[in-house]
């Protein structure tokens, strides 16, 4: 039977280096692009009923044209969008303001039929939708179904 015996200065070693890989742990992204933010949200109809289901999409209204995207989830949730440009993705937004765009679920059964969600919504330019990242807490997009 052998007993192994820690040094006091492999303790030291192992106290000190902690905190270093903890903090590289913490917010998101890669060291290939700029700080991210984590956003999270719902998306639901003027009479408070959440879009079940679909896609959101950023993109950036600087001329770096940062694009972000998350899937809806069927309680008009949607959280983690994902950060793209040139091909690289990582978690979170770039901060900065993004203009939105919603596309709704395409109905692929009887139990989860289409979602109508009105063409205005589907273009950057017209949905009249935007979020400043980074967003304290999470962000509410109303969508006015009788919309144009």
């Amino acid at each position: 039977m052998s007993i192994a015996i820690c040094r006091p200065s492999s303790l030291l070693l192992l106290a000190l280096s902690a905190p270093i890989v903890c903090l590289s742990a913490v917010g998101c992204g890669r060291s290939d692009f700029p700080r991210t933010y984590p956003l999270r949200g719902k998306v639901v109809l003027k009479d408070g009923r959440a879009l079940p289901g679909g896609y959101i999409e950023f993109e950036s209204t600087d001329e770096a044209k940062w694009r972000g995207a998350a899937n809806i989830e069927e309680d008009g949730a949607f959280e983690g969008a994902v950060a793209s440009k040139d091909g690289k993705e990582t978690d979170g937004l770039v901060g900065g303001e993004y203009l939105v765009r919603i596309e709704p679920r395409r109905g692929d059964s009887e139990d989860r039929p289409a979602v109508r969600v009105p063409a205005r919504y589907r273009d950057f330019q017209t949905s009249g939708l935007k979020v400043v990242i980074p967003h304290s807490g999470p962000v509410t997009f109303e969508l006015d179904a009788k919309a144009q």
